[in-house]
């Protein structure tokens, strides 16, 4: 048998550890958002004057989103692999959020 030797990264960590540490910064994620989100609807309507209605308008619309972009991202995956897909995914969100 071959043996190879592990693809080092930064800090003593190897390339195995990759879906570990992407699943622990989404549960960091999680956890904060679910102490934020709650409070969401209080934002749009005082700061912004977005009616309730307007305010569930704007949670089905990220539903839809996420859903649309849920069956996009699996055909990205299939063309360019599953890990390449999600830094892709965690990318464009974190530049999006600069806007």
């Amino acid at each position: 048998t071959v043996h190879h030797a592990p693809h080092w990264l930064a800090c003593g960590l190897t390339a195995s550890h990759v879906p570990g540490l992407i699943a622990l910064a989404d549960l960091v994620t999680m956890l904060g958002s679910g102490m934020t989100v709650k409070f969401f609807p209080l934002w749009f309507g005082d700061d912004l004057g977005i009616t309730p209605i307007g305010v569930n308008g704007i949670y089905i619309a990220a539903a839809l989103g996420i859903s649309l972009f849920t069956i996009l991202s699996q055909k990205v995956a299939v063309r360019l692999g599953r890990v390449p897909t999600i830094l892709l995914c965690k990318f464009t969100g974190v530049s999006l959020l600069a806007l």
